[in-house]
């Protein structure tokens, strides 16, 4: 009669429910927090490990783009051509340099504002370019800021124009280095990434 009157007793069984189904809640919101936790370490690591790794490879210059470029090695030739093969490899080596983040500029199409992001990389075999690119950058992404806001719809629409601006560009930043170091050797100029808005 007693274990009658506590399986009807619906108060003892709201207790009952309650202290059993709490704790199986909890458990799984932890363990659904930690999970998102971890992930969110593995996130953040996994970025800031290739960030440094893509750094690392601009500032040193990538084995895969020197060997990439291997067709760019006729630019130290007629130095090493009298020295036998040791020279040729220090001299040879392609640097890429990266001009800080992408340019963003506006320019008039009619009567229509429109937008340009350009990222540009630039190439030399001197090994004392790239600080010198570095000191200077300040003023070499000043001067093509200036360039590209100056530029119509036109000419930033064709592949023909797209070259001439490229040219244009890497004249720039050889007259830059020229006229602040007295020397600066850079051989081409990239845009690595190209987006009209």
């Amino acid at each position: 009669m007693a274990n009658a009157a506590v399986a009807d007793d619906p108060e003892l069984d709201l207790k009952v429910k309650k202290k059993g189904g709490g704790g199986g809640m909890m458990k799984i919101i932890m363990i659904v927090g930690g999970a998102v936790v971890m992930m969110a370490v593995s996130v953040g690591t996994a970025v800031y490990v290739s960030k440094s790794l893509i750094q690392n490879s601009i500032s040193h210059g990538a084995p895969a783009q020197a060997a990439a470029s291997g067709e760019a090695g006729g630019h130290g030739g007629s130095e090493s051509d009298g020295s036998g093969g040791g020279g040729d490899a220090a001299q040879g080596e392609a640097k890429y340099v990266k001009l800080g983040d992408s340019f963003v500029v506006n320019f008039l199409a009619g009567d229509q504002i429109r937008y340009l992001q350009v990222t540009i990389e630039v190439m030399t075999h001197d090994p004392n370019t790239p600080g010198a690119i570095e000191t200077h950058l300040p003023v070499i992404r000043n001067n093509l800021v200036m360039l590209f806001s100056g530029l119509d719809y036109k000419t930033l629409s064709s592949v023909e124009g797209k070259q001439k601006i490229r040219e244009e560009a890497l004249h720039e930043v050889q007259k830059i280095l020229k006229k602040r170091t007295g020397g600066g050797s850079i051989d081409d100029l990239y845009f690595t990434s190209f987006v009209m808005q």
